[in-house]
């Protein structure tokens, strides 16, 4: 369990990262939810400013329509086709609230 963490822990780190080089000094709440999506599909969401709405509206610091693009994150390829997955809908929008919760701070 101890590796397991440690592993965890590392590739969380990279994730943080990686939002920080493409989308830095974002509010804390916003910058953990993208860290949260780049963990688990990788840094196009919030790097990819020609194929991403939602790093294109937070280089224009429209926050919260940002957050409002989580949702759209909820597909992954099955078979080779892009399809809606429930349990990347359901986490897509607890990142979509946590992300929102930048106002409050």
């Amino acid at each position: 369990m101890d590796e397991c963490k440690a592993l965890l822990d590392q590739d969380m780190a990279q994730a943080v990262a990686a939002v920080e080089r493409c989308q830095p000094g974002l509010p804390v709440p916003i910058a953990a939810s993208l860290a949260d999506g780049v963990y688990n599909g990788g840094t196009r969401m919030a790097c990819d400013r020609p194929n991403s709405t939602l790093a294109r509206l937070l280089d224009q610091k429209r926050y919260d329509e940002a957050c409002r693009q989580h949702p759209r994150w909820n597909k992954s390829r099955v078979a080779g086709v892009l399809v809606e997955l429930p349990g990347l809908t359901k986490r897509t929008k607890e990142r979509e609230a946590l992300c929102l919760t930048w106002r409050q701070g």
